[in-house]
């Protein structure tokens, strides 16, 4: 487990941030306030109260096809105050979008989580979408409109 504590937060543009779940919630989390093309950014998935075990996923363009992006999940650990905190886990997965002739492109993530409650796995599959933006100056003129 790696330990990381960078402040995570859903980003403006995501069309969902977090799950219900009966037993707890998922939170959808990413490291930065805005997607920038070719920069790198972390993004998290944080269970609260529920028991996950693995986090799989991939992003691809909602609007234009570039391909599907893996997503490679690790769990870590937050930070010291965060370890206090039993009933929670997070994985994270370090990722980047590739340049769009578009100043601004809509991408969709699809994520597979399997948690286990009451000693049977489940899975639950979700999709949402996230903006990126092909520079800084396209998310201020974004929004001057």
């Amino acid at each position: 487990m790696t330990i990381l504590t960078q402040d995570m937060a859903c980003i403006d543009g995501q069309s969902t941030c977090f799950s219900s779940l009966e037993n707890g919630h998922l939170f959808y989390q990413f490291d930065v306030s805005h997607l920038l093309a070719e920069t790198p950014f972390n993004f998290q998935v944080f269970a609260e109260g529920v028991d996950v075990i693995a986090v799989e996923g991939y992003m691809e363009g909602d609007d234009m096809f570039m391909g599907k992006i893996p997503l490679f999940f690790q769990e870590t650990l937050g930070g010291i105050e965060q370890n206090k905190v039993q009933d929670h886990r997070i994985f994270r997965a370090e990722s980047l979008f590739g340049s769009c002739s578009e100043a601004k492109m809509t991408w969709r993530v699809w994520l597979t989580v399997k948690y286990q409650k009451d000693n049977v796995i489940n899975e639950l599959n979700k999709s949402f979408t996230v903006t990126s933006y092909r520079n800084s100056r396209a998310i201020e003129d974004n929004q001057s409109r």
